[in-house]
């Protein structure tokens, strides 16, 4: 029997991937007494090749593609850059526009690994050409590579240039937020101190606390 959806279709890889790891996460519970781990252990070896054939079925049969969001047209990338959401004058505007370059230019798994990026994440150098370029300092953990350090992954993060023409420049963004952050910050994304003039951040050399942003995170 396999998993289908509500109107008949099969289920994709992923919908198997994460039955197998909910059925994973109950059966090493505390009910069981944490012994049950059937993905690892040799007693569920033939179940496990199993399950690795049939989710190689839905590639073999160009079905299983994965769905993705739309991509971000030009006019509303230029509306959204230019709306007051993004006003790099204010400390909630700079914090927004450098965050929303990131998930540009850097945001693979979009928005999964901010809370979890270092005060000391972007690395700024000129390449030959004299142009500012940020990358990532470490490689970002995923699904599939969770080393940081891993050589192969060297080559995955990307860059992010400077426009020199452009005052929606994001590295002068950058710049700006890094050089208006506490002096021994504890993530890149941090709270907005209060009591500040929100419309203008030049008036202060520090206009963020050491608050890691982030919901559920103090």
């Amino acid at each position: 029997m396999q998993p289908s959806k509500i109107e008949g279709q099969q289920s994709g890889i992923s919908s198997y991937i994460s039955l197998r790891a909910g059925i994973h996460r109950h059966l090493t519970s505390s009910l069981y007494c944490k012994q049950r781990k059937i993905i690892k252990n040799s007693n569920f070896t033939s179940t496990n090749n199993v399950f690795t054939s049939i989710t190689k079925q839905p590639r073999r049969e160009c079905k299983g593609e994965s769905i993705h969001h739309p991509a971000i047209t030009g006019s509303d990338l230029i509306e959204g850059k230019s709306s007051n959401v993004l006003n790099t004058n204010t400390p909630q505007g700079l914090l927004y526009k450098v965050w929303f370059d990131i998930q540009i230019h850097f945001g693979q798994r979009g928005r999964e690994s901010s809370r979890e990026l270092p005060h000391n994440a972007f690395l700024i150098k000129t390449d030959v050409n004299g142009l500012k370029c940020a990358s990532l300092r470490f490689n970002e953990a995923t699904k599939n590579h969770n080393n940081p350090t891993d050589i192969l992954k060297s080559n995955y993060g990307g860059r992010m240039y400077e426009c020199p023409d452009d005052p929606n420049c994001p590295i002068k963004s950058l710049e700006k937020y890094i050089m208006k952050c506490h002096k021994n910050p504890t993530a890149f994304c941090l709270y907005p101190r209060t009591g500040l003039d929100p419309t203008n951040v030049s008036d202060h050399n520090i206009c963020y606390t050491c608050r890691p942003l982030g919901k559920y995170k103090n």
